[in-house]
């Protein structure tokens, strides 16, 4: 049996999750002491950028995916101060915006 690569990397991908007809993001725990769950859903396949801003709007993290569907991702932050931070997501056209507090 042959798979397209796109079905190829839809079963890899076990982390997929359930498209959404708009982009929603979900921060699972929040707050965050070592590592969160983001939970960022789309419709079909994207490129999709993860973000993390300080408080003074630098960029402090940047998780990059070429083409995926809708995802869980681990964010790890037990290397970043305490304090607030902004989730930026962009998935194709698309972007939200969380905020997340680390303890």
């Amino acid at each position: 049996l042959q798979l397209s690569p796109r079905r190829a990397r839809l079963i890899r991908s076990v982390d997929a999750l359930p498209p959404a007809d708009v982009l929603t993001v979900g921060v699972i725990p929040n707050p965050v002491r070592t590592e969160a769950t983001v939970e960022v859903q789309f419709s079909g396949f994207r490129p999709l950028q993860v973000d993390v801003f300080d408080a003074l709007g630098r960029s402090v993290r940047t998780l990059t995916y070429p083409d995926t569907p809708s995802i869980r991702l681990t964010l790890t932050v037990d290397d970043l101060p305490a304090g607030i931070y902004v989730l930026r997501v962009r998935a194709g056209d698309e972007t939200q915006g969380k905020r997340i507090l680390i303890k």
